[in-house]
């Protein structure tokens, strides 16, 4: 957990378990050449906190180390985000202790015991968490560092009685207030005294196991993913073979990284993204953080939507009436301008950018638009023969597998139903200059 030359920031609450954490690593900071800072939070939430955070400074004082306090308004920020004052509390624990720890690219140091290991395992198993939930509070978690965690609540409060230093008892973990709590005293008191003593230590200890179970799924899931992810997304075909323990992890971990967070990810999303997959066709499904799980051809990818998306209609439709030497701003860096040119004579030499086209502007009848396509939608394409014929818009789509979840956000610039030009794609044979071209419309798109 530690090596020499570390900067440490370790909290401290003045509780048994935080003071024999820090006198042990001040202990051991002498030796290795570890600079130690203590962070204290004061939550606002109980009368004695104030005299509490003067304790843990004196205690600082004595032993050498800075001290900084924190206060904060705890209550007030869960009641502002709707969350358990105890979950709330948590935030802004590790706020503070990453804030303090930043500058130094420090570790942080916390008291979490034995007790509470197995206290978390039980929560998490009541909860219905999955296996990493089970391996409960891991001993190290990237910076995090919890080296008190072998050690049961009642051998650090042995310790702390043994070198004659008194420590403050949070009067909110004598309560059932807390799910936590009600854990510790109703549960684990009576499984030590009436089921078998060492429960506590037991139950630490399958979460132990559990955990280096999970490790080591890390390393297969890993492995597999590798194997089954491409530049076109996940291969639905290989990972339906897998073991469904591994191919659950692998759409977990793709979604959980899609998303940038794992928090409210669950099981359910994961049922969600492998009943798609096994749906014949294209289909998308929608999921937590605004992310959509798409299958295409037989690949899965995760996008975000963007708020285009989020707030626009349902088939993001939008239509724009063509205007001489006018440039319309469509959203999300996009452009499309038009303008006429006079040749005043045939057309030999004409644009080969994907994104610049020239069409025959006499042949124009109507008013064109700028819009997204319907379902009446065509264009005129040549056969196999050389012959021009109208294909409708949706199995040209189709044909040039066009993916599902593009179609209906495509630009493209109509006559009625006629389409003139798909953006990105196509124009219609129909509308192309030739010898007899005397005027030319120009469109430019440009996505910046």
């Amino acid at each position: 957990m530690v090596k020499a030359g570390d900067s440490i920031v370790v909290g401290v609450s003045g509780g048994a378990d935080s003071l024999c954490l820090l006198f042990m690593l001040s202990k051991f900071s002498k030796d290795k050449n570890i600079s130690l800072r203590v962070v204290h939070i004061n939550h606002g939430i109980r009368l004695e906190a104030s005299k509490e955070a003067e304790y843990v400074e004196e205690i600082c004082e004595k032993l050498h180390i800075p001290f900084n306090l924190v206060e904060s308004d705890v209550r007030k920020f869960a009641e502002d985000n709707k969350l358990s004052e105890e979950e709330a509390g948590r935030i802004k624990r590790y706020e503070a202790f990453r804030e303090a720890a930043l500058p130094v690219n420090g570790k942080i140091a916390v008291a979490h015991n034995l007790n509470d290991r197995s206290e978390t395992m039980l929560f998490n198993l009541f909860r219905g968490s999955d296996i990493r939930g089970l391996g409960s509070i891991r001993p190290v978690n990237g910076n995090i560092i919890r080296p008190l965690l072998v050690l049961t609540r009642e051998e650090i409060e042995e310790y702390m009685s043994d070198i004659g230093t008194a420590f403050c008892t949070d009067s909110t973990n004598l309560t059932d207030d807390y799910s936590r709590n009600k854990i510790r005293h109703n549960i684990l008191e009576y499984a030590e005294e009436n089921i078998i003593h060492g429960a506590v230590k037991n139950i630490a200890r399958g979460a132990e196991v559990l955990d280096s179970i999970n490790d080591y799924l890390d390393e297969v899931t890993r492995t597999e993913s590798e194997k089954v992810t491409t530049e076109k997304g996940i291969d639905i075909e290989k990972v339906l073979l897998l073991h469904p323990v591994i191919r659950g992890r692998i759409l977990y971990s793709a979604l959980v990284s899609a998303a940038g967070r794992a928090k409210d990810v669950e099981e359910v999303h994961v049922k969600v993204i492998e009943n798609l997959m096994r749906l014949s066709g294209n289909h998308r499904a929608d999921l937590p953080y605004s992310i959509v799980a798409v299958k295409e051809y037989g690949f899965l990818r995760f996008e975000k939507k963007t708020l285009l998306e989020e707030f626009a209609k349902p088939t993001g439709e939008f239509e724009y009436r063509f205007e001489p030497q006018k440039v319309f701003k469509l959203g999300s860096g996009e452009e499309i301008g038009f303008r006429i040119i006079e040749t005043g004579g045939p057309v030999r030499n004409f644009p080969t950018d994907a994104y610049t086209k020239w069409l025959d502007c006499d042949k124009i009848r109507q008013p064109i638009v700028v819009r997204t396509r319907r379902d009446s939608d065509y264009m005129t394409i040549r056969d196999g023969q050389g012959n021009t014929v109208h294909k409708s818009l949706s199995d040209y789509m189709i044909t040039e597998k066009i993916p599902p979840s593009e179609r209906d956000r495509i630009c493209l610039v109509a006559e009625g139903s006629h389409v003139l030009w798909l953006v990105g794609y196509r124009i219609s044979e129909y509308y192309k200059t030739g010898p007899d071209t005397r005027k030319v419309l120009e469109i430019n798109y440009l996505h910046f």
